[in-house]
C-alpha cells in the first residue's frame, strides 16, 4: 500500500516466499482481473455518495480522499464521475504514507489547504483510520452505510470496533452534512 510495485510482483514475491514458483502467464492473468475488478468500482459510484459530494461542492466545502491503496485499485478514478467532486487526493501508494500514520491526515489537509482541525474526516473504519484521525486532529465520522452489504460477522466486528474508538455515525451520505455542520457549529465556525 505504499509502495508502486505492481500487483503481479507482489504476488510473485509472495509466492516464491512460500516455496512457489507460480508461471509468469497466471500471474498476469490474475493481475489483470484484479484490475479489471478495482476498474469496475468506479463505474457504479454510490448515488447517495454523489448526491452529497455535489451539495458539499454547491456549499463550497474543500472535500479530499485519503486512501490506503495500490496503484491498480485507483488507475480509474480520473475517468471516474466522482474525481470532478473531490479537490485533493492522498494515495498511499504514490505518497509512501497510509492510515493510520498522523504524516497522512497531514498530507491530505496541507492540499487541501486547512488545518486538521478545521477538517472533517468521514471512513468505514477500516485502518484503524477513525482512531488515527482523531490523533491527527481531525474530527471522525464513520461512514456505517457500508456496512450493510457485508456480512453479517464482519459488520458486527466493525461495529464493535468504531463503538470502541467513540466516534459518530454517518447511516447514509446525507448524513455527513448534519456532522459537518455541527462540528462548524462547535468551532464557531
Amino acid at each position: 500500500m505504499t509502495s508502486r510495485l505492481p500487483f503481479v510482483d507482489a504476488l510473485d514475491e509472495v509466492c516464491r516466499r512460500i516455496g512457489f514458483i507460480a508461471p509468469r502467464d497466471l500471474l498476469l492473468e490474475l493481475a489483470s482481473e484484479r484490475a479489471a475488478a478495482k476498474d469496475r468500482v468506479f463505474d457504479g459510484v454510490d448515488p447517495g455518495v454523489h448526491d452529497l459530494l455535489v451539495d458539499l461542492r454547491r456549499r463550497n466545502v474543500l472535500v479530499g480522499v485519503l486512501s490506503n491503496c495500490a496503484v491498480e485499485e485507483v488507475r480509474a478514478w480520473e475517468g471516474s464521475p466522482l474525481a470532478a467532486l473531490v479537490d485533493a487526493t492522498v494515495w498511499s501508494c504514490d505518497e509512501g504514507v497510509a492510515k493510520p500514520s498522523p504524516e497522512a491526515y497531514d498530507l491530505i489537509c496541507r492540499r487541501l489547504g486547512v488545518t486538521s482541525n478545521d477538517a472533517l474526516f468521514v471512513g468505514d473504519g477500516s485502518f484503524d483510520e477513525l482512531a488515527g484521525a482523531r490523533r491527527a486532529g481531525l474530527q471522525p465520522v464513520w461512514a456505517s452505510w457500508f456496512v450493510g452489504s457485508w456480512p453479517a460477522n464482519l459488520s458486527t466486528a466493525r461495529r464493535e470496533e468504531v463503538f470502541m474508538v467513540g466516534v459518530p455515525e454517518a447511516t447514509q451520505p446525507s448524513d455527513v452534512i448534519a456532522h459537518a455542520s455541527a462540528s462548524a457549529a462547535r468551532e464557531g465556525r
